[in-house]
């Protein structure tokens, strides 16, 4: 026996069919009606609404950080070039005088250590140079100073060391 509804196979004496769920009757339908699932209602919520920024307010963002990345970059480069310029004045200075120190001229040896000194304070030889032409000249205070500053800022200058052990036999004499 069939299902009047669906049409599929179902066993004598049941009351209804296994595959549609109708009752079986002995009545067929007039026309065929296929089953149908039941709906199931399934509540729909809306999606949380990310907050949107707009392009001007991006576009502002990033032109703020490329401008202030330029700004620090252009600051650095030039106090980097800067500086450069100063230690390689205070290199030209220091080299002059020392020409100036082998030629016997400790007079023009003390100002090119002078200018060297001004131009970059932390450079070590002009003053263990102006030191050594110090004592040269007579100077010996002021030599003291200058070795001793020389050897504050690089403690290797063997030149220093040297001057400064002349100048403590001199004072033990």
């Amino acid at each position: 026996m069939d299902c009047t509804y669906c049409g599929k196979p179902v066993q004598e004496g049941q009351s209804f069919c296994n595959y549609c769920g109708r009752k079986l009757s002995e009545e067929a339908p007039t026309e065929y009606i296929p089953y149908q699932q039941p709906y199931y209602y399934y509540p729909v919520t809306q999606p949380v609404q990310a907050k949107k920024w707009s392009k001007g307010k991006i576009a502002l963002i990033v032109l703020a950080a490329v401008l202030g990345l330029g700004a620090m970059m252009t600051a650095y480069g030039f106090t980097v070039y800067y500086r450069v310029e100063e230690v390689m004045d205070a290199v030209d200075y220091w080299n002059r005088a020392e020409s100036s120190f082998r030629a016997g001229d400790y007079r023009k040896a003390v100002e090119y250590c002078d200018l060297a000194i001004d131009s970059a304070p932390e450079f070590a030889k002009p003053y263990e140079l102006r030191g050594m032409s110090l004592y040269e000249m007579g100077r010996y205070e002021e030599a003291r100073s200058d070795l001793e500053k020389a050897l504050d800022l690089d403690s290797d200058l063997v030149n220093a060391k040297e001057y400064l052990d002349k100048l403590d036999a001199a004072a033990r004499e």
